[in-house]
């Protein structure tokens, strides 16, 4: 996997096949990157191509670790740019890849920004299955995820979709206040714990979400 994804070049052969669930699409991939696009580039007559991409590259390239941004499509977060910084990590960390919302940082944020019964019925349409042994697969425990991303504003998950990754996430938003989008960092577990990810992580989300503000 190179260095950078960039949603202006043809997807991976990859990209076309989803990820932890068997069998074809159910929504046709065009329409989950059309609404990626239309969350990360804004136009007006100052800006009028304006994207999420180089904070997505200032940030990972500045601590050197891998990140994603995603949008919600249904029950499925899909990741609309990634950078793997250097990080041969996963084939996950690719533009057009969907992955189940409940096992992924970016769309535990998504899903917690719905409105509670929004929130409830996405659960409901996931087939929750373990690809590891450690995906939390009870509604109660997953309810209970989504709860602490509503209060403290942020999602860890530690090798709930591939053993040896470790993902923190916070939610992007507009200038209205509304969730449109979720950014992360990924890092391997040999290399850092859930603990550090968050101490060394969130700080620098933080920063890359406050600047986003302005521009979604």
């Amino acid at each position: 996997m190179g260095d950078d994804f960039d949603l202006g070049t043809a997807l991976p052969a990859a990209a076309t096949t989803k990820l932890c669930a068997p069998g074809p699409l159910k929504r046709d991939l065009v329409a989950g990157l059309e609404k990626g696009m239309a969350v990360i580039e804004a136009f007006d007559q100052e800006r009028p191509r304006l994207t999420v991409r180089p904070a997505l590259l200032e940030l990972a390239h500045t601590l050197k670790e891998a990140s994603a941004a995603s949008v919600l499509d249904d029950a499925d977060a899909i990741c609309i740019a990634a950078t793997s910084a250097g990080r041969n990590l996963s084939a996950t960390l690719q533009p057009g890849i969907r992955v189940p919302a409940y096992c992924t940082a970016n769309g535990r944020v998504l899903v917690a920004a719905l409105p509670p019964e929004q929130a409830e019925a996405c659960l409901a349409r996931q087939t929750l299955r373990a690809m590891t042994p450690h995906t939390l697969i009870r509604p109660k425990r997953l309810r209970a995820e989504l709860q602490r991303a509503r209060e403290q504003g942020y999602a860890t998950v530690d090798q709930e979709v591939e053993l040896g990754m470790r993902t923190v996430s916070v939610p992007l938003t507009n200038w209205r206040g509304d969730t449109v989008a979720a950014i992360n960092l990924t890092v391997h577990a040999s290399r850092m714990s859930i603990d550090d990810l968050v101490a060394t992580g969130l700080p620098a989300l933080r920063q890359a979400q406050a600047r986003l503000r302005q521009l979604l």
